[in-house]
């Protein structure tokens, strides 16, 4: 743990903030961050190569005993601006959403977009504050900087809590590894990052490779859809009991994000996405 007295950095008990780790020179490291929350786990992304091109978010809970957490950081050496926006799911407008900006105690904001300045290496905290009806969305980030970040979305009676990478890439084909076997069932939240109604084409594979099925998925610009795999209505229940991969196809002149989402009974994780660019 980071705060540990012989290998890591005491000093930043009870603060938030960054940690860079510096690749050596003529060599090659990896990196995961472990987030704690009592008995609950998860992991959290590291941040490299940040542009100035923002992303996306491709899940977003509110609501009901759910909050998401959002996390931005500015990795660069000059004050930059960002604005994070949120897009109802079904017809994509703008969506007002509730929040505070924990580092601060500010009290509750309502809007569906925050634009804020932040200086080199600050961290901003945007913390959802739901009602008792469930809300999922995506949210955008756009940037005049070095501003990159994530998302952790939480259920608040178990603290049970899974983390969103801000999507960047812009591939032709997301591809989704799922395990539908025994207990287990897997899910996925997909965005359309563009202004324009898109439809989705969607390949699902066996583990042996062999095609199952295809299908469309109909998304509003900007809009967004969350469901289990083997959902009857808007999933592939052909997935049932099998493992295997499904394929996202980013529409003609498009742009999607994609998540994949894993449950064990009530213990639930994401699973990241795989680009395909060919």
């Amino acid at each position: 743990m980071l705060n540990d007295a012989t290998q890591g950095f005491p000093e930043i008990a009870g603060k938030r903030g960054t940690v860079e780790f510096d690749t050596p020179t003529g060599g090659q490291i990896s990196l995961l961050g472990l987030r704690a929350h009592g008995t609950a786990i998860t992991t959290l992304p590291v941040l490299a190569q940040v542009g100035t091109t923002g992303g996306s978010l491709a899940h977003v809970a509110t609501g009901n005993g759910w909050e998401t957490l959002f996390t931005l950081v500015n990795t660069g050496t000059s004050v930059a601006q960002f604005t994070l926006s949120f897009y109802n799911e079904l017809t994509g407008a703008l969506l007002p959403l509730t929040f505070v900006l924990p580092q601060t105690g500010t009290t509750l904001q309502t809007a569906s977009s925050v634009t804020q300045l932040l200086a080199p290496g600050a961290t901003l905290l945007i913390q959802t504050q739901g009602s008792s009806k469930t809300v999922t969305c995506s949210a955008h980030l756009t940037t005049t900087g070095d501003v990159s970040g994530f998302a952790i979305f939480q259920i608040q009676s178990s603290g049970q809590e899974a983390v969103v990478p801000l999507e960047t890439r812009t591939s032709g084909t997301f591809v989704l590894a799922y395990d539908n076997t025994g207990v287990l069932g897997t899910g996925v939240a997909l965005a359309n990052v563009s202004a324009t109604m898109a439809t989705v084409p969607v390949t699902v594979l066996d583990d042996t490779g062999a095609t199952l099925t295809t299908g469309t998925i109909p998304l509003a610009a900007n809009g967004h859809t969350s469901f289990m795999l083997t959902d009857n209505t808007l999933g592939f229940p052909v997935t049932a009991g099998k493992r295997g991969t499904i394929e996202f196809q980013t529409p003609s002149g498009g742009q999607i994000s994609a998540l994949g989402i894993r449950a064990v009974g009530s213990i639930i994780t994401t699973i990241p996405v795989l680009a395909k660019y060919q």
